[in-house]
């Protein structure tokens, strides 16, 4: 097909064919970008979560005597 059709018209239907299959691929790559940002964000938000929670038991387990102590009357 290539030998027998004009090189112009070859040409005209090649950058015809990439226009067309352009925004597919714009609109893929867009909706990946969208998902893998979301995705990071809520990754982020649980390891600082966890990371809170971790610092919190680690600063109650060095202070709970005092801590029950103080508000509870201690540890019989």
């Amino acid at each position: 097909m290539d030998k027998i059709t004009p090189s112009p018209l070859r040409r005209t239907m090649e950058v015809y064919s990439a226009w067309i299959n352009e925004p597919s691929r714009v609109s893929h790559n867009r909706i990946g970008r969208k998902i893998l940002r979301k995705i990071s964000v809520q990754i982020g938000i649980n390891l600082l979560i966890v990371t809170g929670i971790f610092i919190s038991f680690g600063f109650l387990h060095e202070n709970i005597s005092s801590i029950l102590q103080k508000y509870l009357g201690g540890i019989e």
